[in-house]
């Protein structure tokens, strides 16, 4: 138990280990299909990929807090894309559409723009050929892949306070 005895505390944030919500998008729920591959929300938080991409496919996923402002500054790690030949998970830019980082399976990526407003995306490219291929997209806070969890699911990250203008992170998952 966390016990703050400070009243001038304004706001404890608590971040969750996976923060891309569920359901992914409501699409999905009876199938979403972009350039020949379907998507198929799982009711374990995963998203069954089906099909042959007939152009670059993309399905997006949303992320719990909307991050109207961009995300914060630092390292975070998105996970949970099996290690397949076109497919991968990357993070964009929500305004621009900007790619800023994608893996085929897992990878730390550093924010250093806090103007980002980040969306995941699984993307599939051209010509790729998959039959129920299960993704657990994660992106979590910090350097290293956490263990596959929906965003529901208790799994503290991070946790911070804020004073003012200050704000103090309290504890972090190595």
């Amino acid at each position: 138990m966390l016990k703050i005895n400070n009243s001038e505390v304004d706001k404890v944030q608590v971040y969750g280990g996976n923060i891309i919500n569920y359901p992914l998008n409501s699409l999905f729920s009876s199938g979403y299909t972009n350039n020949g591959i379907t998507y198929t929300s799982q009711a374990s938080g995963a998203v069954l990929v089906n099909g042959t991409a007939t152009a670059d496919s993309y399905a997006n996923l949303a992320l719990t807090e909307p991050y109207p402002h961009g995300i914060p500054s630092g390292t975070y790690t998105i996970s949970g894309c099996p290690n397949i030949s076109g497919v991968s998970l990357v993070l964009a830019d929500r305004s621009t559409s900007e790619i800023i980082a994608g893996n085929n399976y897992s990878g730390q990526i550093s924010v250093t723009d806090s103007s980002i407003i980040p969306i995941i995306s699984i993307r599939v490219a051209v010509g790729t050929v998959l039959e129920n291929i299960e993704i657990k997209p994660m992106f979590n806070i910090g350097g290293t892949a956490l263990p596959f969890k929906t965003y529901f699911e208790k799994q503290v990250s991070k946790v911070v306070v804020k004073q003012g203008e200050s704000e103090t992170t309290i504890y972090e998952k190595a």
